[in-house]
């Protein structure tokens, strides 16, 4: 990602706009339903998809709070048990087909999703329309996005600042930011070390202070 954002801001005045998605409950909105019609297309055994579907059959779940204190068992139509080896990989099936045509800059981590467009200097910006395909798409395979915690990241080198229309998910702004973190490492939008080398080196100097102690 990093090389990409460097090669297209590289002396010409563009600026990439960098979309980092969000999902709401992401593990526990995965349909069951929907998972079942995707793995029907994967060239696997049947009696492997059988095996699945059957781990995620007929699960149920209750709360218990002591011996004397517990709820009614209820039933789960939805979502991967997490803290599973097959959890991840059920996930990334459910969001594999999740794309936008004609995005090349798009990274996908579990249920981490990067996009970014590089908008010359006398270019118009279309993430906004990238944006809503990805979010119907989403929608469609019972995805929510988790608005407040979507971000946007603007990278450019360029001595003028270009105006941008904020862009919208479920009728709310997103969040323009200057330093986001992304699978363990914090980005800034003039692609310096500085912020992720400082955060290390608080977690260092933490564990460093519980040592002495």
């Amino acid at each position: 990602m990093l090389r990409t954002w460097l090669k297209n801001t590289d002396g010409d005045g563009s600026t990439a706009r960098v979309m980092l998605f969000d999902f709401r409950q992401v593990f526990d909105l995965v349909d069951h339903n929907i998972l079942a019609t995707k793995l029907s297309t994967y060239n696997i055994p049947e009696s492997i998809k059988y095996w699945i579907l059957d781990f995620l059959s007929n699960r149920k779940q209750r709360v218990k709070l002591g011996n004397d204190c517990q709820s009614e068992w209820s039933n789960v139509h939805a979502s991967v048990p997490q803290g599973t080896k097959l959890g991840p990989w059920l996930f990334a099936i459910k969001v594999d087909d999740i794309n936008v045509p004609g995005v090349d800059d798009f990274w996908r981590y579990v249920d981490d999703s990067t996009m970014s467009e590089s908008v010359g200097k006398n270019d118009l910006s279309l993430i906004q329309s990238h944006v809503n395909v990805f979010t119907e798409k989403s929608i469609a395979n019972g995805m929510e996005l988790k608005e407040t915690k979507c971000k946007e990241l603007r990278i450019s080198f360029s001595s003028s600042n270009k105006f941008f229309d904020s862009i919208i998910i479920n009728n709310k702004n997103v969040e323009v930011v200057t330093v986001v973190k992304l699978l363990g490492v914090t980005l800034s939008n003039d692609l310096k070390w500085n912020s992720h080398i400082a955060n290390t080196c608080k977690k260092v100097f933490l564990r460093l202070c519980f040592l002495r102690q």
